[in-house]
């Protein structure tokens, strides 16, 4: 929770401060969750995209 600014569980906080650091997508972007996201997309992509990748990226745009 350090990369993400969490403050610790013994104080009660109101209001979080709100941060973005590269250490926090690097969190992410490793995270099981985001990854089996990431590959379901590109099956769709392909599948219902069309044949070429300009189609494909058309096509992930409307999403």
């Amino acid at each position: 929770m350090v990369n993400f600014d969490s403050p610790n569980r013994e104080t009660c906080t109101v209001r979080e401060t709100r941060t973005n650091t590269p250490l926090q997508a690097l969190n992410l972007m490793n995270n099981v969750t985001f990854i089996e996201a990431a590959r379901k997309l590109a099956g769709r992509m392909i599948q219902e995209g069309g044949r070429q990748p300009e189609e494909r990226i058309k096509w992930v745009r409307l999403l």
